[in-house]
């Protein structure tokens, strides 16, 4: 998207660098800034009660942050912003970014376009955490990355990624795919699943 800005709109921009290990932004720092993932890779964590993290996003490459948190009433990060690996962000205010929405239209779609996936996402996530079975869970997860690609074959990059993207341990996980495959539901080759 912001292959669509002119030279001087990029000067709106401000670059900060992150090795891993360094926090951008502890939990309930305000936000009054959007955040674009130029490179590297960052999580958005918090923790529980006793101690143990909980990731709530991973971002990499072309993510944004900080674009809807930075326009609400409450605007304090709801997490540890940490890099994972090393990064490079373009920052832009709240302000500038108003404004440049406001003077360039294919750059305003590219955002508004963005934010629509987003909130899709969202909304898919939060059908995905409806299904309390494993099994329904893992599922409706292949069938939705079915329509998606126009495939009964899903490609996935281990177990380990796909219980992190279920929020399910990677035993549960395995062990309800060995169930699905026993019961006729899908078969399973390396790392890609067809649904049968």
């Amino acid at each position: 998207m912001l292959e669509l800005l002119e030279k001087e709109q990029i000067e709106l921009f401000t670059k900060e660098e992150y090795k891993q290990g360094e926090y951008i932004a502890h939990e309930l720092d305000r936000c009054d800034k959007v955040f674009f993932v130029i490179q590297g890779e960052i999580s958005i964590s918090s923790y529980s009660l006793d101690g143990k993290e909980i990731v709530m996003n991973y971002l990499s490459k072309d993510s944004l942050f900080g674009n809807v948190l930075s326009f609400t009433k409450s605007p304090y990060f709801l997490g540890d912003i940490i890099c994972k690996k090393d990064c490079l962000l373009l920052v832009i205010s709240k302000n500038s970014l108003l404004n440049l929405l406001g003077e360039n239209q294919k750059f305003l779609n590219a955002y508004l376009e963005y934010m629509c996936e987003e909130t899709i996402k969202v909304k898919k996530q939060a059908k995905l955490f409806s299904y309390k079975k494993i099994e329904e869970r893992i599922m409706y997860y292949l069938h939705a990355i079915s329509l998606e690609t126009k495939s009964s074959k899903v490609n996935i990059k281990s177990v380990t990624n796909l219980a992190y993207i279920l929020c399910l341990p990677r035993e549960s996980v395995s062990r309800s795919l060995k169930h699905l495959i026993l019961e006729g539901y899908i078969s399973k080759k390396n790392n890609q699943i067809t649904i049968l």
